[in-house]
């Protein structure tokens, strides 16, 4: 492709997705950012889509994130896949970005526990796959995220935690949400309704939709 010199920076092709893929062993960090800005230059664009798999970039995570953060507000979205070898640079991805749109986590299995602290999601999509028996992500959590599809995977919150959710919910946290799931064992419905004003169906009632 050969775009005139004198027409650098002109030209809108936000409508049109270009994709560059970068293998870390074999170009230096600073090779990367030099190529990505100067065709991000050329072609009037800005990253919308960081996909990051940190064992292939362990250790130079603070750098592309103090790149990225200069060079634009926001990315609106992030695919994110964790080995666990470095909570601190996960946990500074997920601080140190402002993610518009869509964040998916694949966290895989391990032994090794995420060390906890207090995230702060803020963006239309949450999906986290993996990651069942780290508890970095409490139900206090949850309440705070100000998302609209918000997919956990499973987590071992009792029937007592989800009815102090749903009487939060209630009270307005969450309130862009339209979809929650979490993967939760059976819980006791009693518990789960106690203090909550709520419609019993009974069992035999039928409906049938149109199509």
């Amino acid at each position: 492709m050969d775009i005139p010199f004198e027409q650098r920076n002109t030209i809108d092709w936000n409508d049109i997705d270009l994709v560059f893929d970068f293998i870390f062993e074999d170009r230096s960090i600073a090779q990367i950012i030099s190529v990505m800005d100067r065709t991000y230059y050329v072609l009037n664009l800005e990253i919308r889509c960081l996909n990051i798999n940190n064992s292939h970039c362990l250790g130079s995570v603070p750098q592309i994130l103090k790149w990225l953060n200069f060079r634009q507000r926001s990315v609106e979205i992030v695919l994110l896949d964790y080995n666990r070898p470095n909570d601190d640079e996960f946990i500074l991805i997920l601080e140190s970005l402002k993610i518009t749109r869509t964040l998916q986590m694949e966290i895989h299995p391990s032994s090794h526990k995420i060390k906890p602290f207090d995230p702060k999601f803020e963006m239309d999509y949450l999906w986290m796959k993996g990651g069942r028996t780290n508890p970095w992500i409490s139900l206090d959590n949850i309440m705070t995220f100000d998302c609209i599809h918000i997919d956990l995977g499973c987590f071992s919150f009792t029937s007592s935690d989800m009815n102090k959710y749903l009487k939060a919910w209630i009270n307005g946290c969450n309130y862009r949400m339209e979809y929650l799931f979490l993967g939760l064992r059976l819980l006791d419905h009693e518990i789960l309704i106690h203090g909550i004003e709520v419609e019993e169906i009974e069992s035999s009632i039928t409906r049938s939709y149109n199509k």
